[in-house]
């Protein structure tokens, strides 16, 4: 599968090419980095009408345990650690008509780079979420879905099949848990494309077009023009809990 994470921008700098934009850095009084390095490059002016592709390098915190050996006095010594630091970089989409972002990533990455971006100067991008109530009118038809807190032993469901949307089990789910993301059937010059939305504003590919990424590229732009504009909204902010990863979303 592949992912493209969408945010709204509500405001970002002007780029120029083969220049790059990046954060402050602060440090502490040991002299480490407080915030994660970021910065973004303009690559191409135009890849098709108003997108135009940049680059993204940042940095992400993991929370695992390890350890490494570091050198004291001349002597290897085992330091233990309970996180780290792991450098991303990657290929990304800018569309100022379409007042965009895209990040072509999995969820788990895009949640954390999107704060190191908002900390670079003039640069605010809005989380969006879907409202899948308004997804249904203008796609009433499900080939699968996935459900997420469901009981206290549930986490996580899904269910897959033919007009889904439709059967007594898919009515349950809705009813019991919160619908997290669906598969529906888009049609894109003559051809049906499986193509997954997300709670979170994201675009899921089934297939991959690897030896045409313009097609893919032309695929999800259409995707965004005639039905996510349509279901999206900001974002609320809620109370932090526990959240459990969804497997199924890239």
């Amino acid at each position: 599968m592949k992912p493209f994470q969408f945010y709204k921008i509500e405001s970002f700098p002007n780029l120029e090419i083969n220049k790059s934009v990046q954060n402050l850095i602060q440090r502490n009084f040991s002299g480490q980095n407080e915030n994660f390095v970021t910065s973004i490059e303009l690559i191409d002016q135009n890849i098709d009408t108003s997108l135009k592709s940049i680059h993204i390098n940042s940095e992400v915190e993991c929370n695992d345990y390890g350890y490494t050996f570091i050198e004291i006095e001349g002597e290897l010594r085992r330091a233990e650690f309970t996180s780290y630091r792991h450098p991303v970089d990657f290929p990304a989409y800018l569309d100022l008509q379409r007042n965009i972002v895209i990040l072509p990533q999995p969820k788990r990455i895009c949640e954390k780079v999107l704060k190191n971006l908002n900390s670079i100067e003039h640069v605010s991008l809005l989380e969006m979420e879907v409202n899948f109530q308004e997804v249904y009118k203008k796609c009433p038809q499900y080939i699968s879905a996935w459900f997420r807190n469901l009981s206290a032993r549930v986490n996580v469901a899904g269910v897959s099949g033919s007009q889904i949307q439709d059967d007594e089990l898919f009515k349950y789910l809705m009813k019991v848990g919160e619908l997290s993301n669906v598969m529906i059937p888009w049609q894109y010059g003559g051809v049906e494309h499986h193509l997954m939305i997300s709670k979170s504003s994201a675009l899921i590919l089934q297939k991959e077009y690897k030896d045409n990424q313009k097609l893919e590229l032309n695929v999800i732009i259409n995707a965004f023009d005639k039905l996510l504009t349509q279901v999206w909204k900001p974002k609320e902010k809620r109370r932090k809990s526990k959240e459990y990863d969804i497997p199924v979303e890239p």
